[in-house]
Formats: structure tokens, sequence, C-alpha cells
């Protein structure tokens, strides 16, 4: 599922999809674990037994940007 989300996304992103959100049991953490490393923030609480997470696009490069080093 951790390598499915991030394809996920983009696929969401190319069709200008910008705003992705999840809400997970907080008994799952496993679930929290994929999310975070897939790009989302946990934003708040959504209920007494899920957590509200929320998508955080990477910023981009700017085109003229290279690695010095």
């Amino acid at each position: 599922m951790s390598n499915l989300i991030p394809r996920i996304i983009s696929e969401l992103e190319s069709r200008g999809i910008s705003e992705v959100s999840a809400v997970i049991n907080n008994q799952n953490i496993v679930a929290q674990k994929v999310l975070l490393k897939a790009g989302f923030a946990y934003r708040s609480k959504f209920d007494i037994n899920q957590g509200f997470y929320q998508y955080q696009q990477q910023p981009s490069l700017p085109v003229n940007w290279r690695q010095v080093g």
C-alpha cells in the first residue's frame, strides 16, 4: 500500500485534484505510518476514534534549480 499511495496521488494531481485527505482509526498505527511516509500530515481529531490526515504537496524546485556539489 505504501508504494501505491504516491501513484494514486500523482494520478489525482494530473487530473487537477490538489487536495487529498484521509480519516484513520487512532489505533491503526500501521495505516498512520503509511500515510505519513506517503506525505500526509496529521491535521486534527476527526472524532473520538479517528484522526484527520491531509496530503501535503511537496514543493517543486524551480526549473533553473541545480544541485551544487
